[in-house]
């Protein structure tokens, strides 16, 4: 079984605990995903299964989408409303004050990931010095945000929209936001509605995808590999090349019935026999020939 599912993952439940319930209806034991949802955040959540997992790595860098809402007047220590409140204030910002505030957080920013969270500290993740409430030292990380907007303001809470590179903490934003306000605030909701190519009008639940599963129809569901990695160039072989392709051996690029090679000789390709996606692959030099060579085989 080897799929690419959108799955929208609900809110209270970690994106871990996600893939449990997936190995459960599917009964298959290599699925991963390309970019963690906290818990308490829903929203979209590409999942590869099979030998798909091989094509997470280049997922993972895609730009993200975010909704969701920041709660003024308190600060957490989860940076979020699952956490104890550590800081709090009367102080009620405008929302002129709010939309010249966020000019500071939109382009290349840095940022300190909350203290709870899976950034790894010396070989152990964050939220575990935190649960012993042990004081380490969080690096700063560098991220863009392309894109913030606070849609609304209704007594203190603000609802936005933000777009924003892979590894932005947005409860980090909610937090340094309020800070900087002087007012604090926490993230109480999101919601990604976008992963790279992946959106949440085209995502299925929990409950479809084992539908899917049980009707054996799962592959329906699954977004193809073309779709998810729009910018590869692709070659295709015969079938004449299936079998050596499928153990890995590089093939004569000269061979190739159709190709797109582009000119920087360190791109990936979409290898192709027929019309069936067989790996990723790269050129390569030997003996004055170029030669495919498979680097992820999916067959």
């Amino acid at each position: 079984m080897n799929c690419i599912i959108n799955l929208i993952k609900p809110p209270g439940i970690s994106s871990n605990k996600a893939l449990y319930y997936l190995k459960k209806m599917t009964g298959e034991s290599h699925i991963g995903h390309t970019g963690t949802l906290d818990p308490n955040a829903a929203g979209v959540l590409p999942v590869c299964i099979g030998k798909t997992t091989k094509l997470a790595e280049y997922l993972l860098c895609d730009e993200k989408e975010y909704s969701g809402e920041i709660t003024l007047g308190f600060e957490t220590d989860t940076c979020d409303s699952e956490g104890k409140i550590i800081a709090s204030s009367n102080i009620t910002p405008s929302y002129e004050d709010i939309k010249s505030a966020i000019k500071s957080f939109t382009g290349d920013i840095t940022q300190i990931p909350p203290m709870f969270s899976a950034i790894k500290i010396h070989g152990m993740n964050a939220y575990e010095y935190a649960r012993k409430d042990i004081e380490v030292s969080i690096p700063e990380r560098k991220v863009n945000v392309s894109k913030f907007t606070v849609n609304h303001l209704y007594k203190n809470k603000i609802t936005f929209s933000i777009t924003c590179s892979k590894g932005t903490y947005i409860r980090s934003i909610a937090r340094d936001l309020g800070r900087k306000l002087g007012c604090y605030a926490y993230l109480s909701s999101l919601v990604r509605t976008r992963s790279g190519v992946f959106d949440i009008s085209s995502g299925h639940t929990f409950q479809e995808i084992n539908d899917a599963v049980q009707q054996g129809c799962l592959e329906a569901l699954s977004c193809s590999i073309r779709d998810v990695l729009p910018s590869m160039n692709e070659v295709y072989f015969s079938e004449n090349y299936y079998d050596k392709i499928s153990v890995g051996n590089a093939v004569l690029l000269e061979k190739a019935e159709k190709s797109h090679i582009a000119s920087d000789e360190n791109d990936n390709y979409i290898l192709y026999c027929c019309t069936k996606p067989m790996a990723i692959a790269r050129i390569v030099e030997r003996e004055d020939k170029k030669y495919i060579q498979p680097v992820k085989v999916l067959v």
